[in-house]
């Protein structure tokens, strides 16, 4: 599932039209939550890379975990690992380089 960021407003859990899907403002965690029971979280693919590599790797390392994860598929994505925690910033947006300034 993907995610999508805005400097205007809050993480999205759901998006607009995502071509690939045909989907249309689908609010999958809901969907998910109450299939399942679980608590459900929704990143993006490139943070969801991020965090998984951190799990896998988590006893591997002596002090702290810092890393930069880079997805290439349909797009660019990009997770960020400081001192074992993944990055998300202020919005949402940390990693996204398309948002940059």
């Amino acid at each position: 599932m993907w995610g999508y960021c805005s400097q205007l407003k809050q993480y999205r859990r759901s998006g607009p039209e995502r071509a690939a899907l045909e989907w249309r403002d689908v609010d999958i965690r809901t969907r998910l939550a109450g299939a399942t029971g679980l608590t459900v979280h929704v990143e993006n693919s490139g943070r969801a890379s991020a965090l998984a590599q951190l799990w896998l790797t988590r006893g591997e390392t002596s002090g702290g975990h810092n890393f930069v994860y880079i997805s290439v598929s349909d797009g660019v994505g990009v997770g960020v690992v400081v001192n074992g925690e993944l990055l998300r910033g202020r919005d949402h947006i940390a990693g996204e380089f398309g948002h940059s300034r």
